[in-house]
């Protein structure tokens, strides 16, 4: 019970720095691009990392965190003249504007969360988690452009802005990727590692933060 106890308490911890990392992101400029016509967002990172080793409400909780982000920083005088739809205090449909900001974003936590318990479930987990990641910032980008296109038609976002968008982005997206799924094979790969136990008589299989740090430590 003792052990049991320890790990929940590790996981917390865990848990909540990647909170605090996506807040850092989501609130400050670290966690986005201002490109023209809008900004681009590098936000969802932890929310990927967090859906890979939690689960849907851990993810779908970051994603809230997010969101909130956005609208608070698309309230800002200082981001792209596009990024206001995602205020409700710059914006003509403010209900909209929240369900942009942060609807979507709690959407795309929750769908991730359900892709990564189904890739554990997988013969081949790691194939699926790769394929998962790198899909991420596709499943944001058509999230938020199909939301932009249903609910502020006369900007003109779609889901073909997410391949218009693309040529503008492609080198800084390439390099985050790049980052993100480094830091991600970190995290995932030593998963699926099993590890000794020293006690002979204990037989409760490790969890995947346990595997994490053993890992790490060797």
């Amino acid at each position: 019970m003792n052990t049991t106890w320890e790990t929940h308490k590790f996981e917390h911890y865990i848990f909540s720095l990647l909170l605090a990392v996506e807040v850092i992101m989501s609130f400050t400029f670290l966690g986005y691009m201002h490109i023209p016509p809008i900004s681009i967002t590098t936000a969802y990172i932890p929310i990927v990392i967090i859906a890979c080793l939690f689960g849907p409400a851990e993810s779908s909780l970051a994603g809230l965190l997010f969101g909130l982000g956005s609208l608070y920083k698309a309230s800002a005088t200082y981001v792209m003249p596009a990024d206001a739809v995602f205020s409700p205090f710059r914006s003509d449909f403010p209900i909209g504007s929240i369900l942009l900001s942060v609807g979507t974003r709690v959407l795309f936590g929750f769908l991730l969360g359900c892709l990564f318990q189904l890739a554990r479930k997988s013969k081949r987990k790691n194939l699926c988690k790769l394929l998962i990641t790198i899909a991420a910032p596709k499943l944001h980008a058509l999230l938020v452009y199909t939301a932009m296109g249903l609910l502020f038609p006369s900007l003109g976002f779609n889901i073909l802005s997410i391949f218009i968008l693309k040529k503008a982005t492609s080198s800084s997206c390439r390099s985050v990727l790049r980052s993100f799924w480094r830091l991600t094979s970190c995290i995932t790969v030593p998963l699926s590692r099993p590890i000794k136990t020293r006690s002979m008589n204990t037989k409760t299989p490790p969890t995947g933060l346990q595997r994490l740090v053993s890992c790490l430590g060797a």
